[in-house]
C-alpha cells in the first residue's frame, strides 16, 4: 500500500510543475528553439510529464493497495527481503523523513543563499559545494575543496565564455 501523504505530495508536485511551466511559457511563449524560453519550458514540460506520472502511479496505488508494481516498506517480499524495510531498489524505506544528513544540508543551503548576497555568486558557491561535500562524505576537506573548486571553474567557464552571462 502506498505511505500515508504520497497521493497528497505527488498532486502537490504536480501543480507546482505546471505552475513553473505557465511561468516558463511566460518568458518567451513557443517561438524559435534558441529563444530565452526554449530551455525552460523543455526542462518544465519533463517536469510535468515525470510528476503527473508520479501522481497517477500514486493513486492508481493508494485505490488498488499497489505501489504500481514496485514493493514499499512493510510488504516483505520473501525472495528479497524478510520484512527489514529494504525496497526492490536495495534503499530502507522503513528510514526517518528527516535525516541529519538532509537537515545539515538545508541548513547548508540556507546558509549558502544568505552568503550569496553578501560575498557574490562564486565565492558563496565554492564554500557552499566544499561544505556540502566535506560534511556528507565526513572529512577528506582537501579533497571537497578541490572537487568544489573544479565545479566553481567549469560553472564560470560555461557563463562567462560560453553562455557570455555574468553571474552575480
Amino acid at each position: 500500500m502506498a505511505q500515508r501523504g504520497e497521493a497528497v505530495f505527488s498532486l502537490l508536485l504536480l501543480a507546482a510543475a505546471i505552475f513553473l511551466s505557465a511561468e516558463a511559457y511566460g518568458i518567451d511563449g513557443i517561438g524559435n528553439w534558441d529563444s530565452a524560453g526554449s530551455i525552460p519550458l523543455i526542462s518544465t514540460a519533463a517536469m510535468v510529464l515525470t510528476a503527473g506520472f508520479v501522481a497517477v502511479r500514486s493513486l492508481v496505488g493508494q485505490r488498488t493497495g499497489d505501489a504500481g508494481g514496485l514493493k514499499t516498506s512493510g510488504e516483505p517480499d520473501s525472495a528479497t527481503d524478510s520484512g527489514t524495510g529494504a525496497s526492490a531498489y536495495g534503499a530502507d524505506t522503513s528510514a526517518p523523513l528527516l535525516s541529519i544528513d538532509l537537515i545539515g544540508v538545508l541548513m547548508l543551503l540556507f546558509a549558502y543563499v544568505v552568503a550569496i548576497g553578501y560575498t557574490g555568486f562564486y565565492p558563496a558557491s565554492l564554500v557552499f559545494v566544499a561544505a556540502t561535500i566535506w560534511f556528507l562524505q565526513r572529512g577528506r576537506p582537501v579533497q571537497a575543496t578541490a572537487i568544489a573548486l573544479l565545479c566553481v571553474v567549469a560553472i564560470y567557464a560555461a557563463f562567462e565564455t560560453f553562455f557570455q552571462v555574468r553571474l552575480p
